[in-house]
């Protein structure tokens, strides 16, 4: 596992060794690890948001075209291919 050193104010320390103190973390690094981990569920969060927001504009403005039976099967299956071979876009 990855090490790394932050500076932060004085306040922050405090705040950090409060919830370290109240039981529900075991030490810092969980503390931070956990507030990464949640970041990363936002932006991917938000990431989705967008693409679904990106898509309705597309169907509103009629540049969709409906997906007719075994597209998905097939989709999945190109993905899967490039994912393979390492080419796969990350969600």
């Amino acid at each position: 596992m990855a090490s790394i050193t932050i500076d932060m104010p004085d306040v922050m320390k405090d705040f950090l060794d409060r919830q370290v103190h109240s039981g529900r973390f075991k030490d810092s690094s969980t503390f931070v690890q956990m507030l990464i981990a949640e970041a990363v569920r936002n932006q991917w969060r938000e990431e989705a948001d967008q693409k679904l927001r990106e898509a309705l504009a597309e169907y509103e403005r009629g540049e969709c075209v409906p997906l007719r039976s075994g597209d998905c099967e097939k989709m999945v299956g190109e993905y899967l291919k490039r994912k393979a071979n390492g080419k796969a876009k990350k969600p």
